[in-house]
């Protein structure tokens, strides 16, 4: 027992801590632990001690229980702001954040969702959704709605910038009834670039300001291994064992016809 002495000393200073703080029931839990490990001198007391202090702090005091009501009454008391639920946590955003997320979530089209005109070019398409990625991407815009807002300029870019979908959108709007085929399309045609239609809104940020195009990088990391399987340099044993079969049938054609032919017994 005596080896469980200094497990019980640290119990018993973890009590006291608790003591100190006022979280009574805790120092009770570790009191009784280090009577369990070793009865050191003190424990006792100090867990009688806890116990006490423990109950009072649970009981409400008559005075607590006859302000209850007035607290309830009046919301300025500072009883009354402790019993008010507090909201969880949220990272601060500005008036600026709030406005622009609004000002997405109402456009009506995607022209709108840009603020481009429709006979934009290209590079204005990128230009405006470059800028809008930026104030509105969930990292650094934290204002609710924002990461809706993201996904539709992600999604208004995805269109704008493929010509296809473009007029497809322009002739029939979201619901275009050629909407598979013209998906189709455009795989066909820009396989591995802004157009893939399992690319997300985040792809579509990285592939702006992450250097790169992820999916594209993952199609080029599996067509590596066989490309480099077909590029490295052959051994001359390799480029000897290539031309065997060729030199052992030249051999048995020359073995299959001697000059002087044997008659069969």
């Amino acid at each position: 027992m005596e080896m469980n002495r200094g497990e019980a000393e640290k119990c018993m200073e973890l009590g006291k801590k608790h003591l100190r703080a006022g979280n009574y029931r805790q120092a009770v839990k570790w009191f009784d632990k280090s009577i369990r490990l070793f009865p050191l001198p003190g424990a006792e007391a100090l867990r009688g001690r806890s116990e006490e202090s423990a109950k009072q702090q649970e009981a409400p005091s008559p005075s607590a229980s006859s302000r209850a009501a007035p607290a309830a009454a009046t919301p300025s008391s500072s009883n009354a702001s402790s019993t008010v639920s507090q909201p969880e946590d949220t990272r601060p955003y500005t008036e600026d954040q709030v406005r622009i997320v609004r000002k997405i979530k109402m456009c009506k089209t995607h022209y709108d969702v840009l603020g481009v005109a429709k006979n934009a070019d290209e590079n204005e398409v990128k230009k405006a959704y470059r800028k809008l990625a930026l104030k509105l991407h969930p990292d650094k815009n934290s204002a609710p709605g924002a990461e809706d807002a993201f996904k539709a300029v992600g999604k208004a870019f995805t269109i704008l910038s493929d010509d296809q979908k473009r007029a497809d959108y322009d002739r029939f709007g979201d619901t275009a009834p050629g909407e598979n085929n013209s998906r189709q399309r455009s795989r066909q045609q820009h396989h591995g670039g802004f157009h893939d239609e399992d690319i997300s809104p985040e792809d579509i940020f990285n592939m702006f300001f992450g250097g790169g195009m992820p999916r594209q990088r993952q199609r080029q990391r599996q067509a590596q291994p066989r490309q480099q399987a077909d590029q490295t340099p052959r051994t001359p044993m390799q480029q000897l064992l290539q031309f065997l079969p060729l030199i052992l049938v030249l051999c048995l054609s020359l073995f299959s016809f001697p000059g002087n032919q044997t008659a069969p017994f």
